[in-house]
């Protein structure tokens, strides 16, 4: 799990893959915000553990 707070304030998430793109659709919980720098570092830190396994 990446080192951020912001799974707290998720309501949903779709997955979406096309050849070698994948997308995600965050959702937040009503009335709440995600913070985009906190996101963004979920990202590296999860791209950084799948290039580590490959």
């Amino acid at each position: 799990m990446c080192p951020t707070q912001e799974y707290s304030k998720l309501d949903s998430l779709e997955i979406e893959t096309n050849e070698d793109i994948i997308k995600l659709k965050l959702k937040s919980k009503p009335d709440v915000k995600f913070d985009n720098s906190e996101i963004s570092k979920c990202l590296e830190y999860t791209k950084g553990k799948v290039l580590n396994e490959n």
